[in-house]
């Protein structure tokens, strides 16, 4: 009896043996048959996508083609072809071309086109979970390749100064066009258009940029508020350029400029007629008569003090105007 125990035991631990042998070995094989599963399904897509375009269509051949194929083969519900052609659009060379037609992309169809594709149900990209995976890791890819294109592309110097000067072209398309380009840069071109204020005094390109500065989005107003901070004695003679800003804001009625304006109103550093420009200003902002604008010194004093207390709360996504 105790006999048959033992040998029962043995038999035990030999076939526990075996099985700790040979699990590394079917974890092999698993490996094994997903990485053959894996390839069986893309030659699969790739036939499809080969024999579908072999009858239909001609194989894309740059990125435009690609996202047209992409945005065609969603239409449709094949969501795997569409994954796939995404993917060969991503690996696509020269990089630069790319980048080059996803600006032109996003300048006819906007950011929203690609932003979309996260919409997309992951299910829908693919039945194979590494098709799945691929799938949504490219959409990211894309994405974050899209913004830092057009964003490299808007704030490219050259490209701003080109429109600056088209500002005052001959035809109205023209001139048009390129406030367009301009007010796509946004807070971008905001420096380049207050220099080209700086050097074009007088000249017929002076009174399109400040018609540009003053037509562009509220966003660009914040960056130029500091040159109403002079930095030196011969920044305070400048005194054109404060004028044609001063001008601009009290027309676009933008109250973020008020605190900047205390100090210009009354320091004598400053030429009479920006003094007088800037109470004007001040009294058109505040909604008060120009005899009525609060002394600078007892304001900034005041003002200082709130701060002080803490009784002006700060925003996060904002700069301190004082």
């Amino acid at each position: 009896m105790l006999r048959a125990r033992i040998t029962l035991l043995l038999g035990f631990l030999v076939l526990a043996g075996v099985g700790a042998t040979l699990s590394p070995v079917r974890a092999q094989e698993n490996k094994a048959d997903d990485e053959a599963l894996t390839k069986k399904k893309t030659q699969e897509l790739l036939d499809k996508a080969a024999e579908e375009y072999r009858v239909f269509f001609k194989r894309p051949e740059n990125a435009i083609e690609y996202w047209a194929a992409i945005k065609f083969e969603m239409d449709l519900g094949k969501f795997d072809l569409a994954g796939l052609h995404l993917k060969l659009m991503l690996a696509k060379e020269p990089p630069e071309e790319v980048d080059k037609d996803l600006i032109k992309l996003e300048q006819a169809e906007g950011m929203s086109a690609f932003l979309r594709l996260k919409l997309v149900k992951p299910e829908l990209w693919s039945d194979h979970p590494p098709f799945r995976k691929e799938a949504l890791e490219s959409v990211d890819k894309l994405i974050d390749r899209v913004t830092k294109a057009v964003e490299k592309h808007l704030s490219d110097p050259d490209r701003i100064k080109k429109y600056i000067s088209r500002l005052d072209a001959f035809t109205e398309e023209e001139r048009a066009y390129a406030y367009v380009q301009i007010a796509r840069s946004r807070e971008r071109a905001v420096p380049y258009l207050i220099e080209a204020l700086r050097t074009n005094f007088g000249k017929p390109l002076y009174g399109r940029v400040r018609e540009t500065l003053l037509r562009i989005g509220s966003e660009t107003v914040p960056i130029y508020l500091e040159v109403f901070k002079a930095q030196n004695d011969k920044d305070y003679r400048d005194v054109e350029l404060r004028l044609t800003l001063l001008d601009i804001v009290k027309k676009r009625d933008d109250t973020r400029v008020i605190p900047y304006l205390w100090h210009m109103s009354a320091s004598k550093k400053y030429p009479e007629v920006v003094r007088t420009k800037a109470k004007e200003t001040l009294a058109s902002l505040l909604r008060v008569p120009i005899t009525e604008v609060p002394p600078a010194r007892e304001t900034l004093v005041y003002m200082a003090e709130r701060y002080y207390q803490h009784k002006v709360p700060f925003k996060q996504d904002q700069p301190v105007l004082i």
